[in-house]
């Protein structure tokens, strides 16, 4: 008589377990506001929380393996984001430089054009924090340039909003006013 009750109570522990569980990995899901694979964004955030430090290396060849495993494109360029971003936090330039050009190539390749502009971003804000301001603003031109000529819309506004950030850093407003003005032009259009 004991047996049947306490399979019953294991059967409900079972399917409570089930429902819980179930539950976390929907919410979990929910939460992976980068729409990349489900199973790709645990080592994402992983590695995103770790970088600039010495753990990140490790970190970041498992993200990119997983990302590779399960063909998430989308992963793949976020690897070189991350990695460009841990250049960008530890130096040398060279690195930075060097991660720079795998992401644009990695970015344009798998059609994440975002990306593509987001390398030329992070690559202005390093030299523009390391006191080489007139480079920040040469590689933003250069993302501008790039964007007309891939006749790239997002590209032609992130860049402009990038122009126009360095310059108000440097307190040069009516430069600024000028690209902000270029990029609510793009923005409208």
């Amino acid at each position: 008589m004991l047996e049947l009750p306490m399979k019953n109570i294991r059967l409900l522990l079972i399917l409570i377990l089930s429902v819980v569980s179930m539950t976390a990995v929907r919410s979990f899901a929910q939460n992976n506001s980068l729409k990349i694979d489900d199973s790709c964004y645990p080592s994402y955030r992983q590695a995103d929380s770790l970088v600039g430090t010495d753990s990140f290396p490790a970190l970041i060849q498992e993200f990119e393996n997983k990302a590779i495993s399960v063909d998430d494109k989308k992963a793949q360029v976020l690897v070189y984001v991350l990695k460009l971003r841990d250049a960008k936090a530890t130096g040398p330039d060279e690195k930075v430089d060097k991660y720079y050009e795998d992401l644009k190539e990695v970015a344009k390749r798998l059609d994440y054009l975002q990306y593509y502009f987001f390398a030329y971003h992070l690559r202005a804000i390093y030299y523009y924090n390391h006191g080489f301001q007139a480079k920040a603003y040469r590689i933003s031109e250069e993302m501008l340039d790039e964007a007309v000529a891939m006749d790239n819309e997002y590209g032609r506004w992130f860049s402009a909003r990038n122009i126009a950030d360095l310059y108000m850093d440097s307190y040069k407003l009516s430069r600024a006013k000028e690209y902000l003005l270029k990029a609510v032009e793009i923005y409208e259009n």
